[in-house]
């Protein structure tokens, strides 16, 4: 049984509409994320951890980095990270090399970018992540470098 703690809901057409579960007075924050590593990865985890008391949501979510082959966005529950590496505020961030994916993911979004440097998740949705909520994003190819940007706002509860 999957208990959902990551939500992929598509952004509005009309750009008045304001969710109703948001406050009027949210901070939007950025972040951008740089990973330059000798050992090379291809598996990046962003994850909410389960004793946070915070609901993040991520209004756009970018990577850039040369030659990732195929790339999946993917939505779990519970911490697939063995050390955090990288923190934005609570959310852990974690980036490893594997050829086995965590189980119970549930695949968003795959792209195999032929020119493209830059790939953005989020150009049609936003995701929100629960305590216990992670995005995992997966490269066909291993690389030793990568430039993340979130944009983001946090509420505590």
């Amino acid at each position: 049984m999957i208990n959902l703690k990551v939500f992929w809901l598509n952004n509005s057409k009309d750009k008045k509409d304001v969710p109703m579960f948001r406050s009027e007075t949210l901070c939007i924050n950025f972040s951008e994320l740089k990973i330059s590593k000798e050992s090379l990865f291809n598996l990046v985890t962003i994850d909410n951890p389960s004793n946070s008391s915070c609901i993040y949501t991520l209004y756009s979510l970018h990577i850039c980095s040369k030659d990732m082959g195929k790339v999946m966005l993917y939505m779990g529950e519970g911490s697939h990270l063995k050390s955090s590496t990288h923190n934005i505020q609570h959310l852990e961030i974690e980036h490893k090399i594997t050829n086995i994916l965590p189980k119970n993911l549930i695949e968003l979004y795959e792209i195999n970018p032929i020119s493209k440097d830059t790939i953005e998740f989020t150009s049609d949705n936003y995701a929100i992540l629960l305590p216990g909520g992670s995005l995992v994003i997966y490269m066909e190819k291993r690389i030793s470098d990568a430039v993340i940007n979130i944009t983001w706002s946090m509420e505590e509860f």
